[in-house]
């Protein structure tokens, strides 16, 4: 018979945490925060007092971007791994421009317009029509499930 999920706050001494509990074992939950070869990672594991030999849990890195670099324009704002839309404004004789964009973590895939770009690598030139013109930038994790979409708008004047 599986246990009922419940949980049971007894009262505690002034200081000591509360042990919420499921089918009368104490559920521990653990907040781990390390850095994997220079990258940030933060997992939670959660365990039963007195089962199982071991803990296990999934550690997952944020699918960043570490830098972008246009062929022609400033990105505004300033580029930070956090901030994920983008401006430039480029002359209205650049009617192409190039995206260079840099993971965060070694080894993420890019695609910038849904082409494969290696990262640190110019993407292929990328037609600018007059007036507004986005371009996205997916970037995906090893693991294969965290993504992030970066977004530049590029305005080409029209003279």
């Amino acid at each position: 018979m599986v246990p009922e999920e419940r949980s049971v706050i007894a009262p505690s001494p002034a200081g000591i945490r509360r042990t919420p509990r499921f089918g009368g074992l104490a559920v521990r939950t653990i907040a781990l925060a390390t850095a994997l070869a220079g990258l940030a990672a933060a997992a939670s594991l959660t365990a039963c007092e007195g089962v199982g030999s071991g803990l296990t849990g999934v550690i997952r890195t944020s699918a960043t971007l570490s830098g972008i670099t246009l062929s022609s324009g400033t990105l505004q704002p300033v580029f930070s791994a956090d901030v994920t839309a983008y401006t430039a404004a480029v002359n209205n004789a650049t009617d192409q421009i190039t995206v260079t964009p840099t993971a965060s973590t070694a080894g993420a895939t890019i695609l910038v317009q849904g082409a494969p770009v290696p990262s640190g690598t110019a993407s292929q030139p990328i037609n600018l029509f007059v007036g507004s013109n986005q371009i996205d930038i997916v970037v995906t994790n090893p693991d294969g499930i965290s993504t992030q979409t970066y977004t530049l708008t590029i305005q080409r004047s029209s003279f």
